[in-house]
């Protein structure tokens, strides 16, 4: 059963006198709707109270709602937030009762499942037909999509509601015959459903579609998306400019539309302005799931109920729309919490760290009440629930009302509508938890499009379909690629293929897209010059023209006004000094400060100047730090009972066995449960056992040292003053020597400092150095190499009992350094003053090296570049000392 069709689209004239006559006019779009009834009014025609000019959607609504009218058990038409809902459900419960196993999410296979029943309901295809069904059962997937439909349907069935595809058989059984007409205003088909309606209420049907295209048109070729796009967002800035009404097209709509934005933005110089300043209108708007307001109340919302990830935590804590007493305490909070390198955090965990940092922040108090309520295990109606969330959000400070943009305010706006819908929603009658309410919120927000409202204006960006019945002076197609334009057939994999092919569903096929895609082209290049253009290469694959496109024309480079720097001289500026310290001021950092200074005074100055660090990355296993400071606990212990020389030789090898293991042991049970959780039992033996080898022989090489020590002091703090600066640090050891002068002692667990780190100028390794200020009576400094490979001393000064060691120092210092112990000790002292003083004054440049730039986290702010990066220094403990 087809309409007679017509390839043109009426004109107003034409349109006015079917509506004078009674008639209706119909559209496959909202948006034609509007713009006819726009037209319509503009002529003047005072004798049409109210154009019957309706979308198929509107017109499906209001018809069937009139013959519902007349019947003693009116049933209810789900929103298509319900529907959804509903599918999902269904298919989570055919789940659980089958044990069935499927590669589809819940919700895209709510979605696909819902597209493959509004295609068997517009092509009349009946299930109960026992052929049909037969079909259905040669797939596991149609099998299961056949359970889905039965059980959808005995529920609809059951409690009266209707989807809105039901409508085409309620109005081609039961409305009343009409002798009007009716034009039906689509580029597509009417199907089988929809052409029983349309005769059954008309006594004159007519179907409009645009003449399809039939030549090639003129193709723009770019190398790279970006220039593609700015190509097209200075094509519409002078087309703005000239007064012509003008359509940027995007083929792929999602993909290009913020890019393209973006672009716009630049050339209309409204950058950082809100949307409303952009003189241009989007067709297509966005689901408020995604707008950041909503966002970040449901990732609150979701807090309440689970564990949220770094990157969620991040954007919550983030987000302007929550009332915060300081900016500052934003960074405090996210510092704290990545610290842990926990990959999920539970409301517990971030809100012992709110209320440590920002206990009057509207996050601490909205998610304290939470806690306090318990709303984690409440169950509530969907009313209850409506007043506690608007309880939460007033705690909580959102969305922080007063300082909302136009955009912002109109999403605002949507909130009491949202929550009306959601609160008459029929499929929950009784009590339900929390997350059960939040998906329900998620579900009301992502079937929502938010479309802000602008002033119109003459340069519009479109999908392709939402030109159909438009008139433009210009147009541009971008994204012109042999993927997707025309597009691909709509994916039914639950209908069998045999009934696609014996019921003509035709958007399954390769045709039906490309005829709709040349029709809609077709009337664009009928009123206007139509332009198409694609990129060469795509995602590193070549690009093919669309069919539609002439031999494509080379373009250059565009010169985009986001590309300022091509279009003018660069000039250097050194700025390479900050502010200076205002001493006397106690500095954070430690020794690290004056190492972080010796190797790249820019490291310094970003890091213990303006406080800037990176977000710790998540750990799967024990992180560096996390393995360096296990080795330092267990080192610590063993030394408290091994304290010196004595004590080590005199120990029976079972009992010194015996200490390092109850050192080790002591030093597990210092992880913290955090850190247990994450890593697991398993790890932490791994490391257990790692701990005592390395620790055993270590204390295998203290054994063998010549000189008799005494170990004085462990994890010593100490404070270091210079130059009105203080810095506090930790001496990891301190061993007296039987002479009386002491050794300081640092732990590594990567290969050692060489004497050139030393005896530079600059000095490159001042840790040692610094330690040896502060304590009395240092006649050597060593670094202890704590590694399952090559473990042993380095020393430097006097003797310290450790053989070939001790006489390659002494070598090294007095041959190629050409110094005494005395001279090394006068130039460590002119060194570090050198480094306070540096760092006092400001200095910022930036030295780049194989050290300093292997573990940087600022390579995103700092322009130095080395060629390549080597191994060339000592790796020491991470948190060990120094910091």
């Amino acid at each position: 059963m087809t309409l007679p069709a017509e390839t043109n689209l009426p004109s107003t004239e034409a349109i006015l006198a079917i509506l004078a006559r009674g008639g209706v006019v119909m559209t496959a779009t909202q948006r034609l709707a509007r713009q006819l009834t726009q037209q319509v009014a503009n002529e003047g025609a005072t004798v049409i109270e109210k154009p019957a000019i309706l979308s198929l959607e509107a017109w499906l609504i209001d018809t069937w709602s009139r013959v519902e009218e007349s019947n003693s058990d009116p049933r209810r038409l789900l929103s298509s937030a319900e529907a959804s809902e509903l599918w999902r459900r269904v298919i989570d419960d055919h789940a659980i009762t089958t044990q069935s196993f499927s590669l589809l999410r819940s919700d895209a296979a709510a979605e696909l499942a819902a597209r493959c029943r509004t295609a068997l309901k517009t092509y009349t295809v009946s299930v109960a037909h026992e052929a049909n069904r037969r079909y259905f059962e040669s797939e596991i997937d149609t099998q299961n999509f056949l359970s889905w439909l039965d059980s959808l349907d005995a529920k609809l069935r059951r409690e009266g509601w209707l989807l809105l595809e039901d409508t085409y058989e309620i109005i081609a059984q039961q409305a009343p015959k009409n002798a009007g007409e009716v034009l039906f205003l689509s580029e597509e088909a009417p199907g089988p459903a929809l052409s029983a309606v349309l005769k059954r209420c008309f006594s004159c049907a007519t179907w409009h579609h645009s003449q399809p295209l039939l030549e090639t048109l003129e193709t723009h070729v770019f190398d790279t998306r970006p220039d593609e796009l700015a190509a097209a967002a200075q094509w519409g800035k002078a087309q703005y400019d000239k007064g012509l009404s003008a359509v940027i097209v995007l083929v792929d709509y999602h993909r290009d539309r913020a890019e393209l934005e973006q672009f716009l933005r630049h050339e209309f110089e409204v950058e950082g302005q809100s949307f409303t300043q952009l003189p241009v209108n989007f067709s297509r708007g966005v689901e408020l799931a995604k707008t950041p307001m909503y966002r970040d109340l449901l990732l609150l919302l979701r807090l309440v109920t689970r564990s949220l990830s770094r990157e969620d935590v991040l954007a919550l804590i983030r987000s302007p729309f929550f009332r915060w007493n300081r900016l500052a305490d934003k960074a405090t909070v996210i510092r704290g919490l990545f610290s842990t390198e926990e990959r999920q955090f539970s409301l517990q965990q971030v809100l012992a760290q709110l209320t440590q940092v920002a206990p009057q922040s509207g996050l601490a108090e909205g998610l304290n009440w939470a806690r306090v309520e318990r709303l984690n295990t409440a169950r509530n109606t969907v009313d209850d629930w409506r007043e506690v969330l608007i309880t939460l959000t007033t705690r909580a400070g959102w969305p922080g009302a007063a300082g909302l943009d136009s955009v912002e305010y109109q999403q605002y706006e949507l909130f009491s509508d949202l929550l009306d819908e959601i609160e008459v929603n029929p499929l929950d009658h009784g009590p339900v938890a929390l997350f059960r309410f939040v998906e329900k919120l998620n579900y009301s927000l992502a079937q929502r499009i938010f479309q802000p409202q602008t002033e119109a204006s003459p340069l519009q960006v479109m999908f392709l379909r939402d030109t159909f019945g438009l008139s433009f002076q210009v147009c541009r197609v971008v994204g012109a690629v042999t993927e997707s334009l025309p597009p691909a057939p709509q994916a039914l994999s639950l209908i069998p293929w045999q009934i696609c092919h014996d019921y003509n569903i035709r958007s399954v096929f390769e045709s039906e897209p490309e005829v709709i895609a040349r029709r809609l082209l077709g009337r664009l290049n009928e009123r206007a010059p139509t332009l198409l253009s694609f990129t060469r290469m795509i995602d590193g694959l070549e690009a093919l023209p669309s069919r539609f496109c002439a031999a494509p024309t080379p373009m250059p480079q565009m010169q985009s006004s986001l590309n300022i720097a091509s279009r003018g001289t660069l000039e250097e500026i050194l700025d390479d000094r900050g502010f200076e310290v205002a001493t006397p001021v106690p500095q954070t950092g430690g020794v690290g400060l004056l190492e972080d200074q010796a190797l790249c005074p820019l490291k310094a100055h970003l890091k213990h100047r303006l406080d800037i660090s990176s977000l710790r990355e998540a750990q799967t296993g024990l992180s560096a730090a996390e393995r360096g400071a296990l080795l330092h606990s267990a080192l610590f212990h063993t030394f408290d009972e091994l304290s010196n020389s004595e004590k080590l030789l005199s120990i029976a090898l079972s009992e010194q066995t015996a200490v390092v293991s109850r050192a080790v042991d002591r030093a597990i049970t210092n992880i913290r449960a955090s850190t247990r959780d994450r890593v697991g039992l398993n790890v932490i033996d791994l490391e257990r056992k790692r701990l005592q080898t390395s620790v055993a022989n270590w204390v295998e090489i203290e054994r063998k040292r010549e000189i008799p020590f005494e170990v004085i002091e462990r994890e010593t703090s100490y404070e270091w003053q210079s130059q009105g600066l203080t810095l506090s640090f930790k001496v990891d050891r301190v061993d007296e020597l039987s002479d009386g002068g002491r050794l300081v002692i640092d732990y590594k667990s990567k290969a050692t400092n060489t004497l050139r780190d030393w005896t530079d100028n600059p000095i490159k390794a001042p840790q040692l150095p610094c330690y040896s200020e502060v304590i009395d009576d240092v006649v050597a400094v060593a670094i202890a190499s704590v590694t399952d490979e090559k473990a042993g001393y380095r020393p430097l000064g006097t003797e310290i009992g450790v053989g070939r060691s001790d006489q390659s120092s002494r070598r090294e210092l007095e041959e190629k350094a050409n110094l005494s112990w005395a001279q090394l000790r006068e130039q460590w002292r002119i060194e570090l003053d050198r480094l306070v003083a540096d760092f006092i004054a400001g200095d910022a440049r930036a030295t780049p090296s194989a050290k300093a730039c292997r573990y940087c986290d600022f390579a995103s702010i700092c322009r130095a570049k080395i060629s390549s990066i080597v191994e060339d220094g000592a790796g020491d403990i991470e948190g060990a000392s120094g910091d």
